[in-house]
């Protein structure tokens, strides 16, 4: 694979099959690696995840060390039922059935 930069916010690959896979692979590892970095940077030891759907957000943030809390808002009852067994392995980790339970309501 072949990727060359031209500047700091694009890249460009030959596009043979497979390619742009393993890019949005290594794009999004370095996405979280480098927040993680700012949380630590920062000290900061709280994260929200508005719209946290089933909890990718935060497993990639834990994939890449942070160990703060992780509070995850979900209105998505599907979404909601499987971030809440994500969570629920996580000690640090709290979601919100107030705000999923709260949409359901109005929805009804």
């Amino acid at each position: 694979m072949r990727i060359s930069r031209l500047g700091p916010d694009f890249l460009i690959s030959n596009g043979a099959p497979g390619e742009w896979d393993r890019i949005y692979d290594l794009v999004h590892r370095l996405e979280f690696e480098y927040i993680a970095r700012l949380l630590a940077t920062y000290r900061l030891d709280c994260t929200i995840d508005v719209g946290a759907n089933d909890g990718l957000f935060g497993l990639s943030l834990r994939k890449h060390g942070y160990e703060g809390w992780i509070l995850s808002f979900e209105p998505a009852p599907n979404s909601y039922s499987r971030l809440e067994k994500v969570a629920a392995r996580d000690k640090r980790w709290q979601n919100s059935a107030a705000l999923s339970a709260t949409v359901e309501k109005a929805r009804q």
